[in-house]
């Protein structure tokens, strides 16, 4: 890879208008390329490398809603939307489910959710979260009108090795759930196309919703 850092007229003049020693001026110069370089790199990593690594676990099969297998390994190209999530979340886990809905609704309405895009629901608390909790769930969120949409839950070691993946942070301490405000929009291959926020403020559903039918089209 090749990293061009470019100091501009401006920023030359700026430090050669202020009075200090050439010495200076040069460890001034040093100092901002050096930070630039720095911005260049996490840039890098944030827009290229970080979203590569971010995909589902090979060999990972979980548990739908209905108690059936869902292998990562079998599903067919599509777009995937994920959210992370559990059922005793009081605030941004429902109305994130609630703007997918709303999504969704509009998906089906030009016919390509379930054959083009599909949505992935995982619980981060499978020990609290059964099956027949998820089944629910997805009745409340009417998540089960349509196929396409699948409430997912997997063992402890499974739900840590795929939140790891998508470097989605959670802890559970004696029932009390803290989690990253992050979801997720993959691309056929399921690769990380753009990542978003959860909740009402950081969870823009006519962005999501546009990008989704940009990316199809």
């Amino acid at each position: 890879m090749c990293l061009t850092i470019n100091v501009t007229n401006s920023q030359i003049s700026t430090i050669n208008s202020i009075e200090i020693g050439e010495n200076m001026k040069k460890y001034v110069i040093i100092v901002l390329i050096t930070m630039m370089i720095g911005g260049g790199s996490l840039l890098y990593y944030y827009q290229i490398v970080r979203p590569a690594n971010m995909t589902f676990p090979a060999g990972m099969t979980l548990q739908t809603s209905e108690g059936q297998d869902f292998s990562f390994d079998e599903m067919k190209p599509k777009l995937r939307f994920v959210e992370f999530f559990y059922l005793g979340c009081p605030d941004v886990c429902p109305t994130t489910t609630a703007s997918m809905q709303w999504i969704r609704d509009k998906l089906v309405e030009n016919g390509v959710f379930g054959s083009k895009v599909e949505f992935l629901s995982i619980t981060i608390d499978p020990e609290q979260d059964t099956i027949e909790m998820l089944s629910s769930y997805g009745k409340a969120f009417k998540t089960d009108i349509t196929p396409g949409w699948y409430l997912l839950r997997g063992s402890l070691d499974e739900t840590k090795k795929l939140t790891d993946k998508f470097k989605f942070f959670y802890q559970n301490t004696s029932g009390q759930v803290i989690h990253s405000n992050a979801s997720f929009l993959l691309d056929r291959n399921n690769q990380v196309i753009n990542e978003f926020g959860m909740g009402d403020v950081d969870f823009d559903r006519e962005q999501i919703y546009q990008e989704i039918m940009n990316a199809i089209n």
